[in-house]
């Protein structure tokens, strides 16, 4: 068993709920890892500036039996914009 398998074990019979921070998941495997071990998943990306296909190429990567519940937030906004939900 992987060291981070027994991290995450050992985190789990002491805490209920557990945040990581990770870096992107198009930059490095280790993002995708730690994923596969997570109950869900929050990824913040920017709103406008193109990106859309980074966000779906790291999405891409994912083995979706483990990665269960994913969220997205987008930052910065524009009031205008279509995303904004009120």
């Amino acid at each position: 068993m992987a060291a981070i398998e027994q991290a995450f074990d050992h985190l789990r019979t002491r805490y209920d709920v557990l945040i990581l921070d990770a870096p992107p998941l198009s930059s490095t495997k280790h993002a995708c890892r730690l994923v596969q071990r997570a109950d869900q998943m929050l990824v913040v990306t920017l709103a406008e500036g193109g990106r859309a296909d980074t966000l779906a190429y790291g999405l891409r990567g994912l083995d979706w039996q483990s990665a269960g519940k994913v969220a997205v937030v987008f930052n910065k906004v524009p009031q205008d914009s279509e995303l904004l939900v009120a």
